[in-house]
């Protein structure tokens, strides 16, 4: 309050406490509040201390101009839940005007009860876009970088740039509640999205974009489709359970590859994609085709391509009693970039539901149709 006007006028302290069981803001509510709310005089902000079960902050709220609030959250959990008499509504046209200027830590961030890492915002106004120009998420399993641009207008949308990258995938999924999915890995995901509406109208029905992964050394694990639904397509542990595979143990107990490269397009939820590879020690496979994540159904297509060069080389050789031979046919194998493997390649289609799919083998690949490729 102030007491009197112009000069002479009094500046008096502000002071606001807060003690509740649960506080709803918006369409979020907090549990075990405590609160306090300070205006010293001769300061151009606002302090606030805020504690509850799912949030731990002190910020400082600057009113000038259009408001800047920097914030140092010592403990975010993740989701909020929702508030009981307000539900969540799509985001207005021009509702992201009237937001302040964001500089945000979080010194831990939990996902359902698990700890995340560490996560930096910065956001400002860029004209009539709300741009969040720095989204850093770190942790001992990884990092994900990116940035974000909500465009106002007649036809609002959000373009979203992202980076991930990990020493240890299956250590950082875990992180995220989907553990026994992935064993090691590391490398780097990246890519581009795209929604109508606001930062906050996210769905994967209408996210468009573009991937691409390329991990090395990794082995996925016994991957639940339903939980993990991308990992579940490309661990193939479907193949095995519809038909008798000659390499059936590839995919049932896990493939573990060298590396994993490729690219997808995404068009309101689904995935498609003509070069993902895998290579691993027991076989080389290429997947193409397409994942709708919203009906959670697939057409994709597979090739098995065993590593059996090496094997059959000094099998070939010792059979023969002759050294020489066997070193020529090795040497063969490599120069002609294992023929033997791909004679006895095998290509699959996988239709239908990710959980059930329908698997038929399509036939043995021939050495000359590698030929023309």
């Amino acid at each position: 309050r102030t007491a009197g006007t112009g000069e002479g006028a009094i500046d008096w302290p502000w002071r606001v406490e807060l003690d509740a069981g649960r506080l709803e803001v918006g369409a979020r509510q907090f549990s075990g509040v405590s609160a306090r709310l300070v205006r010293t005089p001769g300061q151009p902000f606002w302090h606030m201390n805020f504690a509850s079960d799912q949030l731990t902050t002190d910020a400082d709220y600057y009113p000038a101009g259009r408001g800047r609030l920097k914030a140092k959250i010592a403990r975010l959990a993740l989701p909020l839940p929702a508030s009981t008499s307000q539900a969540l509504a799509p985001s207005s046209p021009g509702e992201d005007e009237s937001l302040p200027e964001l500089d945000v830590e979080v010194g831990n961030l939990l996902y359902s009860g698990r700890s995340v890492g560490k996560l930096d915002i910065h956001a400002v106004q860029s004209g009539k876009d709300w741009l969040l120009d720095r989204f850093a998420l770190q942790s001992g399993s990884g990092s994900l970088q990116g940035s974000a641009r909500a465009s106002a207008g007649p036809a609002p949308v959000v373009d979203v740039n992202f980076k991930l990258q990990s020493a240890n995938l299956g250590e950082l999924l875990e992180r995220f509640g989907y553990g026994d999915t992935f064993r090691k890995g590391e490398g780097t995901l990246d890519g581009k999205l795209r929604w109508p509406g606001g930062l906050t109208d996210y769905e994967l029905s209408r996210v468009s974009g573009e991937m691409s992964v390329n991990f090395r050394n990794g082995r996925f694990a016994k991957v639940n489709p339903g939980a993990a639904r991308l990992l579940g397509v490309l661990s193939l542990q479907s193949l095995p359970r519809r038909i008798r595979l000659d390499f059936t143990d590839m995919f049932s107990d896990g493939f573990a590859f060298d590396s994993l490269i490729g690219r997808a397009a995404i068009s309101n939820g689904v995935f498609s994609s003509d070069n993902v590879a895998m290579s691993g020690p027991s076989a080389a496979v290429g997947i193409k085709g397409r994942v709708d994540l919203n009906s959670e159904t697939q057409d994709i297509r597979v090739r098995v391509e065993p590593r059996l060069s090496e094997s059959v080389a000094l099998a070939a050789g010792a059979a023969l009693l002759n050294p020489v031979v066997g070193v020529a046919a090795l040497a063969a194998q490599k120069l002609l970039q294992d023929p033997v493997g791909k004679i006895f390649s095998v290509d699959y289609e996988v239709k239908g539901s990710l959980t059930d799919p329908v698997v038929n083998k399509v036939g043995a690949a021939k050495a000359d149709q590698e030929k023309t490729k």
